[in-house]
C-alpha cells in the first residue's frame, strides 16, 4: 500500500533570498530527495502533492519562495518540519545589489528593500501556519548543520566527513539563472528575486 503524501517524511527549508539555498539543497539531496526551488514548477501549474511522484524516501525542498505556496504544501504534506534561515535583511539587500547592480527585469536596486520587506511579511505566514519550525541564523548554518539535519528527520544519514567535504565546495547561483527565469516570460523581476 502506497503512503499518502501527508504520511510520508517531508521537510521544507526557506528564508530570504541569498541565504545559501542552492548549497543547502545540494547537500540535503545527498541524504534524501531535496529539490531546490520547486516553487518554479508550482508557478507552472504543478500541484505540491505531485512534486515527487514515485519517490519512496523522505522528500523536501529548499526554496526562498516557499511562503508563497506554504499553505498548499501544508494541505498536501501536513505539518512537516520547517527550517527558516534568517539573515539580516540589510545584508540580503546588499548581496542582491552586489549580484544584480543593474536590477532584475523591471525591478531596480532601489526596490530591493520592498522585495525583501514583502518576503519578511510572507515568512510570518509560514511561522503562523507550521508548528515544527527551527530558526537558524545564516552565519550559524555550518555550526548548526547537524541540528538542521536532525530537525528535518535525516539525522541517521548525517556524515560529518561528507559535510566537511561538500562544505569546501560552495554551490553558487549564477545571475544567468535569474535571466533565464525572466526570459521565460511568466515572471516579474520581483518574483525572480525570490528564487535565490
Amino acid at each position: 500500500m502506497a503512503l499518502e503524501n501527508n504520511e510520508r517524511p517531508s521537510f521544507f527549508v526557506t528564508g530570504l533570498p541569498r541565504t545559501r539555498g542552492a548549497w543547502l539543497a545540494h547537500y540535503l539531496n545527498t541524504m534524501s530527495c531535496c529539490e531546490h526551488e520547486p516553487g518554479l514548477r508550482i508557478m507552472n501549474g504543478v500541484m505540491p502533492q505531485d512534486l515527487w511522484p514515485g519517490v519512496l524516501g523522505p522528500v523536501g525542498s529548499v526554496d526562498s519562495s516557499f511562503s508563497l505556496w506554504a499553505k498548499l504544501a501544508y494541505n498536501s504534506y501536513g505539518d512537516s518540519p520547517v527550517v527558516i534561515i534568517n539573515r539580516d535583511p540589510l545584508e540580503v539587500i546588499e548581496s542582491l545589489k552586489s549580484e544584480f547592480p543593474s536590477g532584475v527585469g523591471e525591478t531596480f536596486p532601489f526596490q530591493y528593500g520592498e522585495v525583501v520587506s514583502q518576503a519578511l511579511i510572507e515568512l510570518e505566514g509560514v511561522r503562523a501556519l507550521y508548528t515544527n519550525v527551527l530558526e537558524v541564523d545564516y552565519k550559524d548554518i555550518d555550526l548548526r548543520i547537524e541540528e538542521i539535519v536532525d530537525h528535518i528527520g535525516l539525522k541517521y544519514r548525517f556524515d560529518r566527513q561528507k559535510f566537511d567535504y561538500m562544505n569546501r565546495f560552495k554551490v553558487t547561483v549564477h545571475p544567468k539563472k535569474y535571466q533565464r527565469l525572466l526570459d521565460g516570460g511568466n515572471m516579474s523581476g520581483r518574483e525572480v528575486l525570490l528564487f535565490g
